[in-house]
């Protein structure tokens, strides 16, 4: 929350302790983002697009949920998806 911007190459992780419908919204987010969502094996079952939400309110903004259960997911600017080519079914490498 509260970024104005994130490195080209940068990109924040999550991890969730179930497998799940975990979902994101943009409240106070001030740029717009991509979540890849992956299931427990790394595999990407989801990509979704998540615009800045203007509301005061958090009430007001867009959820944004993936299609399958998810183990992880990544935020990363909206332009680094189309820039890699990264697709759904795409297996993932985290390394540290």
């Amino acid at each position: 929350m509260h970024r104005t911007s994130l490195g080209e190459n940068e990109g924040m992780i999550f991890f969730f302790a179930d497998r799940g419908y975990h979902s994101f919204y943009m409240f106070n987010t001030k740029i717009p983002l991509s979540v890849i969502f992956l299931d427990e094996t790394l595999r990407i079952v989801d990509i979704l697009d998540m615009e800045p939400c203007p509301s005061k309110n958090p009430a007001d903004c867009p959820i944004y949920t993936p299609r399958s259960h998810c183990r992880y997911a990544i935020e990363v600017n909206q332009e680094f998806v189309r820039k890699h080519g990264i697709k759904v079914g795409d297996p993932v490498k985290i390394t540290r």
